[in-house]
């Protein structure tokens, strides 16, 4: 058998490697055991203040806890309560308050939809104008935008006539029950107009 320098030298490579963090682990190790007696020798007069200062965390910790535990408790009561009032039955959601049914699946849906315009026409507009509600309020209610509102409420010539008599265009709009933005485009397009 031949002897095979370059393996040798390997393997001398590789325990000699060993050896070096075995003699670097050591002392380091001694030394950080020393600084730790050190370190505990020193606290000891003052083992009664961190003891104390342990108590006091531990109490933090448990007040913590026990808020915690009672916020829970509350929410999930209350979780509770409001799922007690929900009937709920395939795509049928009913909400039960104070021995009245809201169908929830029909808010959800009309909102979707939303109001329509075809159904409530000038003379209802005109109607409940009459009736004291303002523009904005019928706007609102009927979900028609309140130009179309206004344009059926109040005509061209009561704007033009209220700016030509010398009321600037917040005050028509408050007395109409029109934003001011609608007064303003109204006198501006009339005052363009041959």
């Amino acid at each position: 058998m031949r002897y095979n320098y370059v393996d040798d030298t390997r393997e001398y490579r590789r325990r000699s490697k060993v050896s070096f963090n075995k003699l670097v682990l050591l002392p380091s190790s001694i030394v950080m055991v020393a600084i730790s007696v050190v370190i505990a020798i020193a606290l000891i007069p003052y083992l009664g203040v961190i003891g104390v200062i342990a108590i006091a965390l531990l109490c933090v910790l448990v007040l913590c806890g026990v808020s915690f535990a009672v916020v829970f408790t509350y929410t999930s009561i209350i979780r509770m309560h409001r799922g007690a009032n929900i009937i709920n039955s395939g795509d049928v959601v009913v909400y039960l308050k104070d021995g009245k049914l809201t169908h929830l699946s029909a808010i959800h849906e009309h909102a979707k939809i939303g109001a329509v315009e075809s159904n409530y026409t000038d003379d209802n507009i005109r109607e409940d104008f009459a009736n004291g509600n303002t523009v904005k309020q019928i706007a609102k209610s009927t979900g028609i935008s309140e130009e179309k509102v206004s344009k059926a409420v109040v005509d061209d010539e009561t704007i033009m006539s209220l700016y030509n008599a010398g009321s600037n265009i917040t005050n028509i709009a408050k007395s109409i029950g029109v934003s001011r933005y609608i007064v303003q485009k109204t006198v501006e397009r009339l005052e363009k107009a041959p």
